[in-house]
């Protein structure tokens, strides 16, 4: 059986399609992407997050990806959501960064046992 997009709602870049079945006239949804937990439970779609990161890894902005996506007729996500998701990503890499030290002052503590340094 064939099926129909009866309405789409757009999040940033993700979307979720409602399509029915034209043999049981079942209405069902279909994401265009998955959605990850982020800082403080919150959930984001793994896509805003991707594209967020690769601006702020690149020295962009929401205004760059605003430009950039819509040269390929894409629709951007609003500023709001960009801040918000550039919040997380940073949070995020605040708390790997505080773990990433923490794990290294554990190596330096066991090394310097081990070789008996003061």
């Amino acid at each position: 059986p064939a099926v129909t997009i009866e309405g789409e709602s757009k999040m940033g870049l993700a979307s979720i399609l409602g399509i029915k079945c034209s043999g049981c006239n079942k209405i069902m949804s279909l994401r265009s992407a998955n959605k990850v937990k982020c800082a403080k439970g919150s959930r984001k779609w793994e896509c805003n997050i991707a594209a967020v990161w690769g601006q702020m890894a690149t020295g962009g902005g929401h205004n760059k990806l605003k430009e950039t996506l819509s040269i390929l007729g894409v629709p951007s996500m609003s500023q709001k959501s960009f801040i918000e998701t550039e919040r997380d990503i940073g949070e995020w890499w605040k708390n790997q960064l505080e773990e990433s030290m923490k794990e290294a002052g554990r190596e330096e503590r066991t090394l310097a046992i081990e070789n008996r340094l003061p």
